[in-house]
């Protein structure tokens, strides 16, 4: 019944527009008939509740039949969300001021709230760490971040200023990553992200990947980074870096550093660190956890109460297999209800 009222909802809801262009652009790719190409966009949508952005990210249209519903689609993402994740819970992690508060202890870094502090204050924070973040309570994917140096005399009631009016009420020490990291881009903080589902005390880690930065501060995939699966047992990068449009990278355009065959120092740790936070909040059963890597320990950057689907099954990540992960997540979530 769930599954019938989510597929009425799609077919309502479809931004058919977009999956037009959607379906031009396989045609582009593969000289495949654009009409037949939006009619396979909606029959997938409906049959794997898989949005256009599935279809086009994961390449569906060279994935057989027989293995789409092997992928963690959109509607299926949302399905994993909403059986494990309370929604009185979602702020905790969806407003950093919140994570910062409840996650004291993991995120290894000092902060200010703004909108609770005076210029004076700011002016200390700034003057202490050198060195800060500036970036939105709410905001997602690297957006609306700047990174701001202490210099002697500076004028530190403007930077406060427009801070405020850019309502990047959150300042953060800025993170120093270890060197062995930053080897593979040091202009950002490359972090990893480690996927857990909890339940009962129980945890499974699905997947775990490393973010890299490309040419700026911040490691995201739509600010032109790269991601790379890494090994779960052995923390040791085994896949090419991946970036928006599937574009693939064997080594880092700018440090020419390889991706696979990179090993995560302290991934032990990181592991660790990423189970002792779900279990800090059980009431999030499934989290997408981002940590980085300092000098002498992981901390926690931040958490995703709606963790990215889209990062799980590149093409580059499947291989010539193409099976998506939903059999593995299936899998674990089934060893933890048993």
């Amino acid at each position: 019944m769930k599954k019938l009222k989510y597929m009425m909802q799609r077919i309502l809801k479809m931004d058919y527009g977009r999956m037009w262009e959607t379906a031009k652009e396989v045609h582009k790719r593969t000289g495949k008939n654009t009409l037949l190409v939006l009619i396979d966009i909606i029959k997938t949508g409906l049959k794997y509740q898989a949005g256009y952005v599935d279809y086009l990210d994961f390449e569906l249209y060279n994935v057989p039949e027989s293995k789409r519903g092997t992928f963690v689609t959109r509607g299926v993402n949302n399905a994993y969300v909403a059986k494990f994740n309370s929604k009185e819970k979602w702020d905790t992690l969806d407003n950093k001021v919140n994570f910062l508060k409840f996650f004291d202890g993991y995120h290894g870094r000092g902060w200010m709230d703004l909108e609770a502090s005076t210029y004076e204050d700011f002016d200390a924070f700034l003057k202490k760490y050198k060195r800060i973040a500036a970036k939105p309570v709410d905001g997602i994917c690297g957006h609306g971040i700047d990174f701001y140096d202490y210099e002697e005399g500076m004028d530190t009631r403007k930077v406060f200023d427009t801070l405020m009016a850019n309502q990047q009420y959150l300042a953060e020490e800025y993170l120093i990553q270890n060197k062995d990291v930053s080897v593979l881009h040091p202009m950002s903080v490359n972090t990893i992200r480690v996927v857990t589902i909890q339940k009962d005390g129980n945890i499974r880690i699905p997947f775990v990947c490393i973010r890299v930065g490309n040419g700026k501060s911040v490691d995201n995939l739509n600010s032109g980074g790269f991601a790379a699966r890494v090994n779960i047992e052995t923390g040791i990068v085994e896949t090419p870096g991946v970036g928006k449009y599937n574009r693939v990278a064997e080594t880092h355009p700018i440090t020419g550093v390889k991706f696979e065959g990179f090993k995560i120092p302290m991934f032990d740790q990181v592991i660790e660190l990423a189970k002792t936070a779900a279990l800090h909040i059980p009431e999030l059963g499934i989290v997408g956890w981002d940590i980085a890597i300092l000098e002498d320990r992981p901390v926690i950057v931040e958490g995703n109460q709606f963790p990215g689907h889209d990062i799980y099954q590149s093409p580059a990540f499947l291989g010539p297999e193409q099976i998506g992960v939903k059999p593995l997540f299936d899998k674990l979530i089934k060893e933890l209800e048993a």
